[in-house]
């Protein structure tokens, strides 16, 4: 057995954490990981169970009367605490009451995009930009994005470091209740390590210990298709931690307040999901509708198909709708109020439009095809630009949700095959406008998205690809930012391609409308 696999175990079976015989923690170049041994392991049953007290949080850490509280910069300061925590044990070494667990962490960081430009050697350092340029425009460029006068989130993290953890470190020396911290030397790498780590691998638990590492459970590396997750107890007490009555309820009686409760004190456990097959690795889901943009902010890696993956916009991005969009989404929020139940139902039967209520508002699916919500908004802005064109004014919520009907009905009527359409006998003056420009308005949706890439995006795709393969292998950030590029393009032209195809079958001509 792996030395820091053993450790780890003997550090486990003191803290009392439960791991089911069918299963075994193995080691990996890129850390530990948990598989099945023989034995099935039925639906439901708990597989690991740790206590509370051996998760590592800001309620238990070593120098938990030393960090500080409130907000920092406005960043994600539960992070950067719980890193504080993670550091200030790490320093502790063979001192830190964790260093079982600690010890068996990946020596190497997890390699988020936050850290790229960052390289420790010139190759790093040349890798981490290049790759932060193919990031530019993408959807994980997006989900990152920020104001240009925000400090930047390495800043934040280098003056927390300077101002927070670097002092602490020095002071703490001569704290006789904490022991003195090892002779390791505090850096900065250190901190940016364990930030990582927490990044990667904390779970948000309960309302008493909040965000917390915890051993064992975070072995279980990530798939969609995962076979376990944390089950917990997230309902007590956010003072005491307590899951029963305690003194801190305004309803409990005084005669009870000497009273010990004899209830267990509640775990974090791993609970299978899914019937799982002996000899096999045991998969942990982070998230079950991750994208592979997600996945690379947070953990550092993408999948080779990752079925969540869609391409999206926020309401005020210049790029959704265009130099023409005062007023439009304005009005599509009136709209939306004034539609009645079921009124985008017919759109069901459209194999372009996909009624995905758990994608963002406005977004292209996986599928190339677009979600409801990005279709109407399209919808309303072509007919605001009609009422504009014609002099009549600007368009009425009420009015675009009498023309929605005739809108969709065209937009079935465009998708259907020449044999559908004789059955669904249209005449021309019921052809609604809307629909028949539409698929110009995809294309100009797409060119925008693209014209955010990497060099405005005139690369085509297969030029992106062929860059690629001159990518040298060692360049694992460079390569994987392409191949979260490469991704989304791809679904812009399938999408693009669509609308493009639905237009040139579609016989317009009538309409005055030519095919873009």
């Amino acid at each position: 057995m792996n030395c820091q696999v053993s450790t780890l175990l003997t550090w486990c079976a003191r803290e009392g954490i439960f791991i089911d015989d069918r299963l075994h923690v193995v080691a990996a170049p890129s850390g530990i990981s948990v598989c099945s041994k023989q034995g099935d392991i039925s639906p439901d049953e708990t597989v690991v169970t740790v206590p509370r007290t051996s998760a590592l949080s800001l309620r238990n850490c070593t120098f938990r009367d030393h960090v500080p509280d409130g907000a920092y910069e406005d960043w994600d300061y539960n992070h950067l605490k719980l890193a504080f925590a993670l550091y200030s044990e790490i320093l502790l070494d063979r001192q830190s009451r964790w260093y079982g667990y600690l010890q068996a962490l990946p020596e190497s960081a997890p390699d988020l995009p936050l850290f790229w430009n960052l390289g420790t050697t010139e190759y790093l350092e040349e890798d981490g930009k290049s790759a932060s340029r193919w990031l530019q425009g993408t959807e994980a460029d997006r989900l990152r994005g920020r104001k240009e006068t925000e400090a930047s989130p390495i800043e934040v993290i280098r003056q927390f470091y300077r101002k927070v953890v670097a002092p602490f470190s020095i002071h703490s020396r001569s704290l006789p209740s904490a022991g003195s911290l090892s002779p390791k030397k505090t850096t900065f790498d250190g901190f940016i390590r364990a930030y990582a780590l927490v990044c990667s691998r904390a779970f948000v638990t309960d309302l008493y210990y909040g965000l917390c590492m915890i051993p064992i459970a975070d072995a279980f590396n990530h798939h969609v298709q995962n076979h376990v997750q944390l089950a917990v107890e997230e309902a007590v007490c956010p003072q005491c931690g307590a899951f029963d009555a305690c003194l801190h309820d305004s309803d409990v009686p005084d005669a009870l307040s000497d009273q010990t409760s004899d209830a267990e004190d509640p775990t974090f456990d791993m609970v299978a999901t899914t019937y799982i097959p002996p000899g096999t690795e045991v998969f942990n889901t982070y998230g079950e509708t991750l994208t592979n943009a997600q996945l690379l902010l947070s953990y550092g890696f993408i999948l080779k198909q990752n079925d969540n993956d869609h391409l999206s916009w926020d309401p005020a991005e210049p790029d959704l709708l265009g130099p023409d969009a005062e007023g439009v989404l304005d009005l599509y929020r009136s709209a939306l109020e004034k539609l009645p139940a079921g009124s985008l139902a017919p759109l069901l039967q459209s194999e372009l439009v996909e009624q995905n209520t758990n994608l963002p508002p406005f977004s292209i699916t996986g599928e190339g095809t677009l979600n409801g919500s990005l279709w109407l908004l399209l919808v309303v802005q072509i007919l605001m630009a009609e009422h504009r064109t014609a002099a009549f004014g600007e368009p009425t919520a009420e009015s675009i949700v009498a023309r929605l009907p005739a809108t969709i009905a065209t937009q079935l009527y465009m998708e259907a095959s020449d044999e559908d359409r004789a059955h669904m006998r249209m005449k021309e003056t019921e052809l609604d406008e809307a629909a028949i420009k539409l698929p110009r308005l995809v294309r100009a949706l797409c060119r925008r998205r693209r014209e955010r890439y990497f060099g405005a995006g005139t690369k085509a795709a297969h030029e992106v690809v062929a860059a690629f393969d001159n990518v040298p292998e060692t360049w694992t950030r460079t390569r994987t930012a392409m191949t979260l590029l490469i991704g989304e393009r791809a679904l812009l032209d399938t999408c693009e391609c669509l609308w493009v195809d639905l237009a040139a079958s579609f016989d317009a001509t009538a309409s005055g409308w030519t095919v873009p």
